[in-house]
């Protein structure tokens, strides 16, 4: 049951990048962004009630905190995503995105002085040799000039500014449980980007927006995050970290057979050594932390 259940939260998640995709020219970026982190606050403020324990106190360091996790996880996430998919594809973006592991380790190596072994340090460099494969579409006259597509650079400022979410976020997790932590980084994400969304004419985009338009937002606000959340966080509960991240692994093969199937995207040599690339390299990174868990 808990492996099936599995199976649907990378489904879940691999969806996720098609709704972005069909959803971005939909809207203004920015109004779907902060629709998406309002439904998804909303979701998780009623949740809070079922939880066993009461709410910590908020100190003045905590506000600091989310304020700093509701920008880099929520609203900048949300809204270079919506930006990317734009002009990118879901099967780039799937594979630039599963590279975050990697960025992690560097940014904890960076930022909380953690060390790195060769065969970390050998998958950081195989899932960034994947991302840049990705970036070039395999052509060494794209990287001689720098002519990036706008949308993948997007895309890879999102899996960063993710990165820095998940680290910053070690601390926070050790006073808050994640979905309190969730809860309060999306309210404050969901003020950030209402805040930016009130000049970009919001009334006038929701009163011209489609019943496709709503579905995609409330599929990547509770089925696209929230489900596939509370699936792993009981898949962890139960079978443990490491067989978990056997089925995260598995979300950009979803993702590429969806846009496949869905959007009609061609999937090149370049897409295929990328993901690759990124996954052994993935593989690789999280393989001393996985073997330390249960």
């Amino acid at each position: 049951m808990v492996y099936a259940l599995l199976l649907l939260a990378t489904m879940l998640y691999g969806g996720n990048l098609i709704a972005f995709r069909v959803a971005a020219p939909l809207m203004p970026p920015v109004v779907l962004a902060a629709l998406r982190c309002l439904i998804s606050f909303l979701a998780l403020a009623a949740f809070q009630r079922f939880l066993p324990t009461r709410p910590r106190p908020l100190r003045a360091a905590d506000v600091r905190d989310f304020t700093i996790l509701g920008f880099t996880g929520m609203a900048f996430v949300s809204l270079a995503m919506f930006l990317g998919m734009r002009t990118t594809t879901a099967t780039n973006a799937s594979i630039i995105y599963t590279s975050t592991p990697a960025i992690v380790a560097i940014a904890s190596v960076l930022f909380l002085g953690e060390r790195v072994t060769w065969r970390a340090a050998s998958g950081i460099l195989l899932s960034l040799l994947g991302v840049l494969v990705v970036l070039t579409n395999g052509s060494l006259e794209t990287l001689q000039s720098l002519r990036f597509n706008r949308g993948d650079l997007l895309i890879f400022a999102a899996a960063v500014s993710w990165s820095a979410y998940l680290v910053h976020s070690r601390h926070v997790l050790r006073r808050f449980d994640p979905w309190r932590a969730t809860c309060y980084a999306t309210a404050v994400g969901s003020l950030m980007l209402s805040i930016a969304a009130s000049f970009a004419a919001p009334l006038q985009a929701l009163a011209s927006s489609t019943l496709l338009a709503w579905g995609l937002i409330l599929y990547l606000s509770i089925l696209g995050l929230g489900v596939p959340f509370l699936i792993s966080n009981y898949a962890l509960q139960q079978i443990g970290a490491s067989r978990t991240a056997i089925f995260q692994n598995m979300i950009p093969i979803f993702a590429m057979l969806f846009g496949w199937l869905l959007l009609n995207e061609r999937i090149g040599a370049p897409q295929i050594a990328g993901a690759v690339l990124v996954i052994l390299g993935v593989l690789l990174v999280t393989r001393r932390r996985l073997a330390s868990r249960p």
